[in-house]
């Protein structure tokens, strides 16, 4: 447990640095500890041991830190047309400018582009229009403008981009009239994407676009967006608002283990 509580203590580490530190130092110093663990004696090999386990810690979190620096959006990119393909991931998000959603991008197909392998898009729909029909696990090519993810951070506030850092969405973009469908793609992530988006269709029919219908859809497969902003403030004043975050397919794997096991 001691070991294990120095590892997270290591990526803890990690967070609070100003300035990343390097990979090979890092790597240098763990080397150097393993060897003290395996060839001192006594208080030196517990020693090196968790020594090696706390820098372990840190350089995976660093590993982790500049993997994810490496796919931010080059400054020269910014703001230009990009020709891509790639997968709707999660549930598109309506709103009252047009759909937003998340997209694992699959190939960039503008020569020399570069991109992150998950970026957010807005898709706009002009005032009198309908809702565009994005649906989640679908295989799109389309044209965007891209920009680095950036978010407001007010004191004692929530850190949107900080968020979306941890997420892995490093850049958001306007969809580019011309957009082309390709198929539905076929992996467990847009399957179990697919078989989320169709229960909250079918808790729309049932219940209509009404409070239970939002808190219903978060309970059972984790689709938050329903749920109106005076929804979760009533849940934080409560002290309930752990109860959405960790539901969701959660809750549906329980009970479906429980309803086995009861049959």
């Amino acid at each position: 447990m001691l070991k294990l509580c120095l590892f997270v203590l290591g990526v803890i580490w990690c967070a609070g640095l100003a300035q990343l530190p390097s990979l090979w130092s890092l790597g240098g110093l763990g080397v150097l500890a393993l060897l003290v663990a395996r060839t001192g004696k006594g208080r030196w090999s517990q020693t090196g041991l968790l020594a090696f386990c706390l820098l372990a810690g840190l350089f995976y979190a660093d590993m982790r830190a500049q993997w994810r620096l490496a796919q931010a959006l080059p400054a020269a990119q910014w703001q230009q047309p990009v020709y891509l393909q790639g997968v709707v991931r999660d549930l598109p998000v309506p709103g009252e400018y047009g759909l937003r959603m998340r997209m694992d991008v699959e190939q960039v197909l503008t020569p020399g582009a570069v991109l992150p392998e998950r970026v957010q898009l807005m898709l706009f729909a002009k005032k009198g229009e309908s809702m565009p029909q994005w649906h989640a696990g679908q295989r799109w090519r389309l044209t965007a403008r891209f920009r680095p993810r950036q978010a407001t951070a007010n004191p004692y506030g929530f850190d949107a981009e900080q968020w979306l850092w941890s997420e892995g969405v490093l850049a958001s973009g306007s969809v580019l009239p011309g957009a082309q469908y390709v198929e539905d793609a076929q992996d467990p992530g847009a399957r179990v994407d697919r078989l989320r988006e169709g229960l909250v269709l079918r808790i729309d029919r049932v219940l209509g676009r009404t409070r239970a219908a939002g808190l219903v859809a978060g309970l059972t497969v984790g689709a938050q967006q329903g749920i109106a902003r005076q929804e979760w403030q009533s849940l934080s004043r409560t002290g309930l608002t752990h109860v959405v975050s960790i539901s969701g397919l959660h809750i549906t794997m329980v009970a479906g283990m429980v309803a086995s096991v009861v049959s």
